[in-house]
């Protein structure tokens, strides 16, 4: 049995190596890689990059290389196309924005992303220019937001 002093020791120990003796690794104290793109203003910059890339806005794409913003780009040589972005004629000087795979559309991701946000808040407007998905998708919110409010006022 250890005496009083051994425990105090060994939990000084303990916290002197993150929580464990002799530097064992304990689960949640030991290093985590660090994941790729999880810094969302990261992911922003790169997918901006990348529209200015595709629709040739070649100045502000080396003014966001030139700024340092952070954004993931592919690194090693031009013709490296792993991304699978193969519709960005490549610029000598630039690199290609590094982007998830299934990530890559044809036009941006980025536009892609706006054009469908921009339908889906139209519809929401009183003067309603939206698509017929656009006003589908919204009624159907607004059907499963009420339902929910009914279910949760029931409960109480």
């Amino acid at each position: 049995m250890q005496s009083q002093q051994q425990q105090l020791a060994h939990m000084a120990a303990m916290n002197a190596n993150n929580g464990s003796v002799d530097n064992t690794p304990i689960m949640g104290n030991m290093a985590h890689p660090k994941r790729m793109g999880t810094d969302p203003t990261e992911k922003l910059n790169t997918y901006i990059y990348d529209y200015f890339l595709r629709n040739k806005h070649l100045d502000l794409a080396r003014a966001m290389l030139n700024c340092d913003l952070k954004m993931l780009t592919e690194k090693g040589s031009p013709s490296n196309r792993t991304n699978g972005v193969d519709s960005i004629d490549q610029i000598e000087d630039l690199p290609l924005p590094q982007l998830p795979p299934g990530m890559v559309a044809d036009n941006s991701f980025l536009l892609d992303w706006w054009v469908q946000f921009w339908d889906i808040y139209m519809a929401s407007k009183p003067r309603n220019t939206a698509s017929k998905n656009a006003n589908q998708y919204l009624s159907h919110n607004r059907v499963c937001t009420m339902h929910h409010a009914v279910r949760s006022k029931v409960a109480h």
